[in-house]
């Protein structure tokens, strides 16, 4: 193990920054984002393909024929996201030579982790493994394997195959806890890893 940070224990983070650490388990959150906006007012199924924002309202043009206006778009709507490129026909996603695999598990499953309520990073030579606590009484850990290459993705898709066999020898002499936390990780689907300049990616009511 190269580092572990501490989060709960003697109240560390909080003393650390004036608030405690939570890490939020996604479907919890969505449940609680849910109570506030309202099940009424969220609509699924929903793919923006174009956005026009010349009139006096921006419009949204949905895959489904329908489209809606609106005084302000914020646009979370994932790497190849159409409001973003709306806003700046630059601001394209760069793949960065670099990849992930992502896990999740029970954290009582996990009885080989030194420090299971620590942020933990696990670094080797072009690659490492990070995993933290989420939920309430950090019932999870989120798991997440980092890797150099491939140089190109010659994919469209941003998750691609993977040789989940050659991705598991990597990491046969690794800390027995890292083999544990393999279990728990898909590593038959490469997560390609891009970046997008921050510079643009505002403009008007988008």
């Amino acid at each position: 193990m190269a580092a572990s940070q501490p989060l709960a224990r003697d109240n560390w983070y909080r003393q650390e920054y004036g608030s405690p650490y939570y890490g939020a388990f996604r479907t919890d959150l969505q449940a609680a984002l849910l109570d506030v906006v309202g099940r009424v007012n969220i609509r699924l199924g929903k793919q923006l393909t174009r956005l026009d924002d010349s009139g006096e309202e921006a419009t949204l043009y949905w895959a489904d024929g329908t489209r809606d206006t609106a005084d302000l778009v914020v646009g979370a709507d994932g790497i190849r996201s159409v409001v973003r490129q709306t806003v700046s026909d630059t601001a394209l996603p760069v793949f960065t030579g670099n990849s992930a695999f992502r896990g999740l598990a029970k954290t009582a499953l996990l009885d080989r982790l030194p420090e299971p309520h620590s942020f933990t990073d696990w670094i080797g030579e072009g690659m490492h493994v990070l995993n933290f606590p989420i939920g309430k009484d950090f019932e999870y850990q989120t798991i997440v394997v980092f890797m150099d290459g491939p140089e190109k993705l010659e994919h469209d898709a941003w998750r691609v195959p993977a040789d989940a066999a050659a991705i598991g020898k990597k990491f046969a002499h690794w800390h027995p806890a890292v083999g544990q936390l393999l279990e728990h990780v898909n590593l038959a689907e490469r997560w390609g890893m891009f970046q997008v300049s921050p510079h643009g990616i505002a403009d008007g009511r988008c």
